[in-house]
């Protein structure tokens, strides 16, 4: 079990942003930012670091295969999850649309939160480019109404989450 709190998880989300920062004003261009949507407050174990450990670099592979050039590689494993960072030059639009093709075409693509920051536009989101918002890992509501209101308890979800990390996984 996790020793994470509220607390701590906020304080590693902003030393999350200022890695992201650090890393664009050394690299400039984009930044992608890869995370993991994990329900409660344990956000780091063996099966999640496996699954995205193997997402984290299936990702680079398809940014090298679809000519992107990159800078800078980090990954960490802390007590709020892993996390991977990735500088790279090229069309930060077109890049964004890579990432949400690939959170949608792998079976762990759910459980990814891929962001992309470029240095001078800031973060590029789903809606910049007309994408539908993230869907409910259990219904079809959006994502953000479902977690807004609790529609599903932690066991839902986590039941969810543990059979989407053992069929990546395997």
């Amino acid at each position: 079990m996790s020793n994470l709190t509220k607390a701590k998880l906020l304080a590693a989300r902003s030393k999350r942003k200022d890695s992201q920062e650090q890393i664009l004003s050394q690299f400039g261009d984009n930044l992608v930012s890869m995370t993991m949507n994990i329900p409660g407050l344990e956000k780091s174990n063996e099966k999640i670091v496996k699954a995205f450990t193997k997402a984290f670099f299936g990702l680079i592979e398809v940014m090298k295969f679809e000519g992107y050039h990159i800078n800078h590689v980090e990954f960490n494993d802390v007590t709020s999850g892993p996390v991977g960072f990735i500088s790279c030059k090229g069309d930060c639009y077109e890049l964004k649309c890579l990432l949400v093709l690939y959170e949608e075409s792998t079976t762990i693509g759910r459980l990814l939160d891929v962001d992309i920051i470029h240095m001078k536009y800031g973060q590029i989101t789903r809606s910049d480019l007309a994408f539908e918002p993230r869907k409910c890992f259990l219904c079809d509501e959006e994502a953000n109404f479902c977690r807004r209101n609790q529609t599903h308890t932690l066991d839902e979800l986590m039941e969810y989450v543990n059979e989407r990390l053992k069929v990546y996984n395997t």
